[in-house]
């Protein structure tokens, strides 16, 4: 293997499951094939769809590589997106980060090193709460700034269906940190419109709350993360009287979430 001449530079996401030794210690088989299945019938789609991401799952974590393209990374993004907001509604929260450097895949031996692998895994401990944050140094790769990273990320609102794509998000109402990370909780929301699943999110969030005062402030971020977006999703449709059902659905979450 001349892994010197193999180095190719890429966007690479690593994924760790929050409390995963409590899901193998506690023997929850059926949790732990959730987590399996979810990305790889996810990674299986993507590729249907002609995606190009490689993965790789090692224990509790998974790693996900794409080609350093604009639409690339936009496609990563949505994969970890999809493979989060199902995981979440299982009450199985991931953490982690996408950076970008130099990797070796080598998908027969399962075999994955290079500078942007140790960038994304390093990064990971940062993200603290359940969400994948995204290095900054993608940004100027990207865009020219901040919110053109941004706007050329998540397309502008023009219909329900846009609303939906959108990809990323910073958190500004409730800290004062505003790292970029991938947005789940807006996917969440906006399928449960038609789904009406919302309230399972707000059952494992409540119950993630007062079962382990060590977990509070982790689960504490996670409320105030859906408060935020279904606050921004009630002040977009404000102005669309045609979104009024929609916007009392989400207003009506909101006030739930709220008093937890």
């Amino acid at each position: 293997m001349n892994l010197r001449d193999n180095l190719q530079k890429k966007y690479v996401a690593f994924l760790d499951v929050l409390g995963f030794k409590e899901l193998v210690g506690n023997h929850k088989v059926d949790s732990l094939e959730t987590y399996f299945n979810t990305i790889k019938n996810t990674l299986q789609i993507i590729q249907r769809d002609k995606g190009n991401i490689e993965s790789i799952l090692i224990s509790d974590s998974t790693i996900l590589i794409s080609p350093d393209t604009k639409e690339d990374f936009k496609t990563l993004l949505r994969a970890v997106q999809t493979i989060q907001a199902k995981l979440a509604l299982k009450d199985i929260w991931l953490r982690g980060a996408i950076s970008f450097g130099e990797v070796y895949f080598d998908k027969d031996s399962n075999l994955v090193v290079g500078k942007g692998l140790v960038n994304a895994y390093l990064l990971e401990s940062e993200a603290i709460y359940p969400r994948v944050i995204i290095d900054t140094s993608i940004i100027p790769r990207i865009a020219d700034n901040r919110q053109a990273f941004f706007d050329f990320i998540n397309p502008k609102y023009e219909n329900f269906i846009n609303e939906k794509l959108k990809l990323i998000h910073n958190m500004h109402h409730y800290t004062e940190e505003d790292s970029f990370f991938v947005a789940y909780a807006h996917r969440i929301i906006l399928d449960s419109i038609e789904t009406k699943t919302i309230h399972i999110i707000y059952k494992k969030i409540k119950k993630n709350l007062y079962s382990n005062p060590k977990h509070y402030k982790k689960y504490l971020w996670t409320k105030n993360y859906f408060m935020e977006v279904l606050y921004n999703l009630d002040n977009l449709w404000e102005r669309i009287p045609k979104e009024k059902d929609k916007r009392q659905y989400i207003r009506e979450w909101w006030y739930r979430f709220n008093y937890l």
